[in-house]
């Protein structure tokens, strides 16, 4: 009891002398509140801080107080081009680099020449943009040791060995503008000769040598001696000579005629006659050089009046009707036909729906747009020249060439039926021009045929091959029939038109 009861004193005169304490430093505080407020309006106050019961202030003078602060420092492992500039200020490795690092940006920084010694090109550290920026390096290594969330990665390469910084840089832009040039210096596209003029007179223009350079392989060197500052070096790059594909020796076959065909024509509509002769005009004249395919269509088109082309007669659908470009297709017809004799690989052949007068079944060839052609392929592996020509009665087409076939060659073609297509009932058409109860056949009907070409080769005369060549397939006509409904006096003349059995187109 007694132990207890000294304790309880003691903590009692504890409070007392905290209490007496407590209002000893209120007094003191409310009279430093007066002090404060005038000072603080001067701005000489710098801290005020209250820690329990004791009341702290700094009070400093209106002129500030420096202090004395140790320079930034390089973090170690950083370098500047391989120089070591850990632990030093600004200043210090400044000094360093500057006697540690060559700078100069003077001279030639590079020749760039041709291992023939035929082109040589020189580039000033200007050309390529070259340059030593020392400041900007310190700068950015300095930025590491201050700015640490902007630079978490430089700081982990520390971590893993150091970081280098370069003074050096380049304009990968201008270096490649500039082997662009050179490249495009030295390259040109290979010229084959090239054959003009007619059968018996021809002028032959002789081929041109190509040439080039491997771009992406020059700027590859070149990037990488300016990258290594390997200056005042010389670059060596190929100029690769590239041949024709044709020589003026492969003319020596040009007036040599592979074969020959003349499809007849009879006078009549001149416009027509005008469309056989722009025709051949278009395809008179031609080069078609060693694996080339020949379109007809490209040659012809577009089909207009400002093209050479007239309005003509053509059978659509078993009727006659005018068209841009009528007859045509009897030039591509003898064509077709040239290039079966002259064996040449046909790529793309169509027939015309209806048998055509002036080509037997599966000799003719039509065409239609630009989705219905005739194509065929130089398979010779010399230019052929192509000779087309109307006479007063002929379409002709001339193929000549190199030919590849032993003179105890032969061929020859035959077309086979192969079946009949039936046709249908005629289509009614009731006549008003007619009189009533007469009837009149305006277009007369026409079985379907379907024929098989062949070619036969022969040597010594002997049958050696039989080739399959194409199926053609002629639609079958309807035909049309008119009953007249008129009266007499509502009738006109009789209709003399002639019943249409072939496509003239």
């Amino acid at each position: 009891m007694a132990e207890n009861s000294g304790y309880s004193i003691k903590i009692r005169r504890r409070r007392r002398k905290n209490t007496a304490k407590k209002k000893e430093n209120k007094k003191l505080n409310k009279g430093l509140l007066f002090l404060f407020a005038i000072v603080a309006s001067a701005g000489i106050i710098s801290k005020y801080a209250v820690d329990n019961s004791e009341a702290v202030y700094h009070i400093i003078s209106a002129k500030p107080v420096t202090h004395k602060t140790e320079p930034l420092t390089y973090l170690h492992g950083v370098t500047i081009d391989g120089i070591d500039i850990g632990g030093l200020t600004y200043e210090q490795a400044e000094n360093l680099l500057s006697l540690s690092l060559d700078t100069k940006t003077e001279g030639n920084a590079v020749t760039i020449k041709s291992t023939d010694g035929s082109k040589q090109y020189t580039y000033s550290y200007d050309d390529f943009g070259i340059s030593y920026n020392v400041e900007r390096a310190l700068k950015n290594a300095m930025e590491v040791c201050t700015v640490e969330e902007e630079y978490l990665s430089d700081l982990r390469a520390l971590e893993n060995g150091g970081i280098d910084f370069s003074v050096y840089s380049y304009s990968i832009p201008k270096i490649t503008s500039f082997v662009r040039a050179i490249a495009n210096d030295n390259t040109a596209s290979p010229k084959n000769a090239t054959c003009t003029g007619t059968v018996g007179n021809f002028d032959i223009q002789p081929e041109q040598i190509g040439y080039s350079v491997d771009f992406d392989k020059l700027l590859k060197q070149t990037l990488s001696t300016i990258d290594s500052r390997t200056f005042n070096s010389v670059i060596n790059f190929d100029i690769t000579t590239i041949q024709p594909t044709v020589t003026t020796a492969d003319f020596a076959y040009v007036e040599n005629r592979l074969s020959s065909f003349a499809s007849p024509y009879t006078g009549g509509d001149e416009n027509r006659i005008q469309n056989l002769r722009n025709g051949c005009a278009k395809i008179n004249g031609t080069i078609v050089y060693p694996d080339e395919v020949f379109s007809t269509n490209d040659a012809f088109n577009p089909c207009t009046e400002a093209n050479g082309w007239a309005n003509a007669p053509t059978i659509v659908g078993g009727k006659l009707e005018d068209s841009i470009g009528g007859g045509m297709c009897q030039v591509s017809s003898a064509l077709y036909d040239a290039v079966l004799y002259a064996e040449l690989e046909v790529v793309e052949r169509y027939n015309h729906s209806l048998k055509v007068g002036y080509s037997p079944y599966a000799f003719d060839a039509t065409l239609a747009g630009d989705y219905l052609d005739l194509k065929f392929r130089n398979n010779t592996g010399y230019p052929i020249y192509l000779e087309s020509y109307l006479t007063d009665s002929n379409v002709v087409v001339n193929i000549y060439g190199y030919n590849r076939f032993p003179s105890t060659r032969t061929i020859k073609f035959e077309n086979k039926f192969i079946e009949d297509i039936p046709h249908g009932d005629y289509e009614i058409v009731y006549d008003p021009e007619l009189p009533e109860g007469t009837e009149e056949i305006k277009v007369s009907q026409l079985l379907g045929k379907k024929y098989e070409l062949y070619k036969y080769v022969y040597e010594n005369g002997v049958l050696t091959e039989t080739i399959k060549v194409n199926t053609s397939t002629y639609k079958p006509r309807d035909g049309e029939k008119h009953i007249g409904t008129g009266t007499a006096q509502t009738a006109g003349e009789p209709n003399t038109e002639e019943n249409y059995d072939e496509d003239d187109d």
